[in-house]
């Protein structure tokens, strides 16, 4: 494992569960405000989407995606509550925004495998593909 000078695991270090490169659509909600979001990637742990503004770190929100299928059908929505953990300007009116997942329990956490393991496998069917970073 790789450490920083003051003895703290590297954000890379500290990264759990394997992120998956996917586009997921969706919605985030905010206290009275929702907004469509993009996913970048995904994991069991949290998630990395692009949004239209900036979303204050610290911020817990509330996420629902639901997968695409190839005949043009969606999975059942997934509800996931958030916490927001970095939120960077990629250009004019786009930011990428990193979430981890909290609260998740039962029946949540056992749609949410389901859910990853989905977008594993769409992402093991490309060539070359391997889990981000």
């Amino acid at each position: 494992m790789r450490y920083d000078h003051a003895k703290r695991m590297t954000q890379r270090d500290a990264r759990v569960h394997a992120r998956y490169a996917a586009e997921v659509d969706g919605t985030m909600r905010v206290k009275d405000r929702e907004v469509r979001i993009r996913t970048r990637n995904v994991s069991r742990g949290g998630l990395c989407f692009i949004v239209d503004h900036e979303v204050p770190r610290g911020a817990d929100v509330d996420l629902e995606l639901a997968l695409l299928f190839e005949g043009g059908s969606y999975s059942d929505s997934i509800k996931l509550k958030a916490r927001i953990v970095w939120c960077t300007l990629l250009a004019k009116g786009r930011w990428q925004v990193g979430t981890s997942f909290f609260a998740v329990t039962g029946e949540t956490r056992r749609f949410l495998d389901v859910f990853v393991k989905y977008v594993q496998a769409a992402a093991d069917r490309k060539p070359g593909a391997e889990p981000t970073e």
